[in-house]
């Protein structure tokens, strides 16, 4: 814990494990970040715990597109509670309205 308050959790959803660790130094040291390689192990982490956020990365390629949307909406289902922000190196606008609809910020 900190002085300000509690730590805030953050699950990062990558399959780059440097990705966690810069999440980690640019929150600084008031956040505990975890990282799950898929979307899958991700579900399996917020079973188990409480995150206050998950950053999942959607991969810009046009085939990572549809998965990753399908990914968006199953943490959605299983984790309503849990802020979902999502972020990719090829952004276009219609994978940002499918991702705010699917319920990412």
């Amino acid at each position: 814990m900190s002085e300000s308050g509690p730590l805030r959790r953050v699950l990062v959803v990558d399959s780059e494990p440097h990705m966690p660790r810069l999440v980690g130094l640019l929150l600084g040291g008031d956040h505990l970040v975890d990282s799950a390689p898929s979307v899958e192990r991700a579900s399996e982490r917020l079973l188990a715990v409480p995150y206050d956020a998950v950053l999942l990365e959607i991969a810009g390629d046009g085939e990572g597109d549809e998965a990753g949307m399908v990914g968006l909406r199953r943490l959605r289902r299983s984790s309503p509670e849990v802020a979902i922000l999502v972020f990719t190196g090829i952004p276009t606008v219609e994978q940002t309205v499918a991702a705010m609809r699917a319920g990412a910020f």
